[in-house]
């Protein structure tokens, strides 16, 4: 298994387990993340908005199906919101993406993930 690596099916699972998601949403308040994606920050989200469409641009993972909002976007935002001292900074888009090719339908799930990393 060392040779192969983590089968593919369970990298979103471990991942999850590896950063200790759950320990960390259970110090922050519910409802953290949404609260954070509804805050104003024009600074980061004209540089957010450049990346995207930089970012593994042919695939659409990034947009949620009968809804015009953008998960990358999103998760992007938030983290520039909570972090005041960091922000957004390019790169963190292709983190947030490979999370969300392992983790399609776990939005916050993703916005934990790269809390934790950071």
């Amino acid at each position: 298994m060392v040779h192969v690596g983590v089968p593919e099916c369970i990298r979103g699972r471990l991942w999850i387990k590896l950063l200790e998601i759950e320990q960390a949403k259970a110090v922050h308040s519910e409802g953290l993340y949404e609260k954070l994606c509804d805050f104003d920050n024009e600074e980061a989200e004209s540089q957010i908005e450049k990346d995207i469409g930089r970012t593994l641009a042919d695939l659409t993972l990034w947009e949620d199906e009968g809804n015009s909002s953008n998960k990358l976007f999103n998760i992007l935002m938030a983290y520039a919101n909570y972090d005041n001292e960091v922000g957004y900074v390019q790169g963190m888009n292709y983190i947030v993406a490979l999370f969300l090719f392992y983790l399609p339908e776990q939005e916050e799930t993703v916005f934990w993930s790269l809390h934790q990393l950071m």
